[in-house]
């Protein structure tokens, strides 16, 4: 009230009014308080529902369904192969939102892989559904068959024209022109990396025919990589065209992928499967956006808003009674003069 009256030198309440206004600021200040407190913290999501695996050449194509729950930020999994003692580590599906309801993952052919997703809001991760699959090549592109069907070459196959090498997240794009020659049985490829001294071993592309005319390799962001790639027939391997580039992450952080050769269970075509810190990921999403932040926390109860509507309602009482208060003894003032 003392404040008050200092504001608002004309006022000059009468008894009732003053045992009104406090103890109705008090009750404005610890309702909003209560209605605050009563805003429940947001509980992590729920498993992901229908969540299936298809298999394909060299990956695995899972779906899920959309759980129609806004307070989704994104989706983790993580992949345990049956030659594996332990699951790998939780890794993000870089650019999943609320939603994203598929993912591919790059793997091994003829392994069967346990594959786990769940999603991720401000609380935390949910529980995971789990599937499984086993990446196979197409019989008709194995290599027994292309070997068995390429006709006898005289001369190893030239160098394959127009290799380009596009970087990802982790990844390096490669790609070049079909040379049209039925001989050529498959393809390798050799990495050399800025930081190491001598080239990597040759590799074989896995699944690759003379058909093939791409393939991505798993590698390390902020790296400049040397790649050559060579096709081979019946005759041997042929003369290497090269290119270069370096993967980067979209945001420019730190995420990397584990680079080519680098472990006993590397798959043949040298691309090891991912076993990146969580927050990288293999980058195949299935939409390129940036995951949002609104509507990360849950609706308050229903309960609430209705506190607060009657707080607001009192506060503009009293301030309606002081106001008319003031008018009162500004009238009385002047009718006294």
């Amino acid at each position: 009230m003392r404040v008050l009256l200092k504001y608002f030198p004309a006022v000059r309440p009468s008894t009732a009014v003053r045992r009104l206004v406090l103890p109705s600021l008090l009750a404005c200040v610890f309702t909003l308080q209560w209605a605050a407190a009563q805003a429940p913290a947001p509980s992590a999501p729920g498993a992901p529902s229908d969540l299936a695996a298809a298999s394909g050449n060299r990956s695995i194509a899972l779906t899920w369904g959309d759980p129609n729950d806004g307070s989704i930020t994104g989706y983790q999994f993580r992949v345990h192969a049956d030659r594996e003692p332990d699951w790998r580590e939780w890794r993000s599906i870089s650019g999943s939102t609320r939603e994203t309801t598929d993912h591919r993952l790059d793997l091994t052919n003829g392994v069967l892989y346990r594959v786990q997703v769940r999603a991720r809001n401000s609380a935390g991760a949910g529980e995971p559904s789990e599937t499984s699959a086993a990446p196979q090549a197409p019989a008709a592109e194995s290599a027994e068959d292309t070997a068995a069907d390429a006709p006898v070459a005289a001369a190893p196959p030239g160098a394959p024209n127009g290799l380009m090498a596009t970087p990802g997240d982790g990844t390096i794009a490669l790609t070049w022109d079909d040379p049209n020659d039925l001989s050529i049985t498959g393809y390798q490829f050799r990495v050399h990396a800025d930081r190491e001294p001598d080239w990597r071993e040759w590799r074989s592309i896995s699944g690759s025919t003379r058909e093939t005319t791409d393939h991505r390799l798993d590698l390390t962001n902020g790296v400049l990589y040397r790649v050559q790639v060579r096709a081979r027939n019946s005759a041997g391997a042929g003369e290497p065209s090269e290119a270069s580039a370096a993967p980067q992450a979209p945001d420019g952080g730190a995420s990397s992928s584990a680079s080519v050769g680098a472990g006993t269970d590397a798959p043949e075509d040298g691309g090891e499967e991912p076993q990146s810190a969580d927050g990288g990921e293999e980058p195949q999403s299935a939409d390129g956006s940036v995951p949002s932040s609104d509507d990360a926390g849950e609706s308050p109860r229903s309960g609430v808003p209705w506190v607060v509507i009657v707080v607001l309602a009192v506060c503009l009482a009293i301030g309606i009674t002081i106001v008319a208060v003031r008018l009162r003894a500004t009238s009385r003032g002047g009718a006294e003069s």
